[in-house]
């Protein structure tokens, strides 16, 4: 008699796959875990260890100019908005958290459709609330969207 094989899949546990990217060991010295422990500790979304070494090199390559706007995914108005309306945050608490002045928040969200001006400033934007907690959502067939990121819970 044929065995009944269980068809559901087997859930993982940790950050589901995206299909893109390598995963990436690393060593880090204990001065070194210490800073980003305390960067991550800083933030409003409080991110774990490996969320905050992705920020931070994200900031790093940006700031060092080896990246380039098309190189990081772009992001649209309306995952902007969408993006404050999870994290409740008005148009003058984003231009706080993203360094960039309110009238500029607000006319980059009277428009449509891409993100637009200064490549830096549509960057600031999207870093800002990304460590408010909220990762974008890169179009792969059912459309482009933004979610919370999950905290990670404290080992103690």
């Amino acid at each position: 008699m044929p065995s009944i094989v269980d068809s559901r899949k087997k859930r993982r546990r940790g950050r589901p796959r995206t299909g893109i990217g390598k995963p990436v060991g690393l060593r880090l010295h204990p001065d070194l875990e210490r800073l980003v422990d305390a960067w991550a500790e800083e933030q409003p979304s409080r991110p774990g260890r490996p969320e905050a070494i992705r920020s931070l090199l994200k900031i790093a390559l940006k700031v060092s100019g080896r990246v380039s706007s098309d190189t990081i995914l772009r992001v649209s108005i309306r995952q902007v908005k969408a993006a404050r309306a999870l994290l409740a945050w008005s148009q003058e608490q984003l231009a706080t958290a993203a360094d960039v002045s309110i009238p500029t928040v607000k006319r980059l969200e009277a428009q449509d459709g891409p993100l637009r001006g200064r490549n830096e400033t549509g960057a600031k934007i999207r870093l800002a609330l990304e460590a408010g907690g909220v990762e974008f959502i890169d179009e792969n067939g059912g459309g482009p969207g933004v979610r919370l990121r999950k905290r990670q819970l404290k080992k103690g």
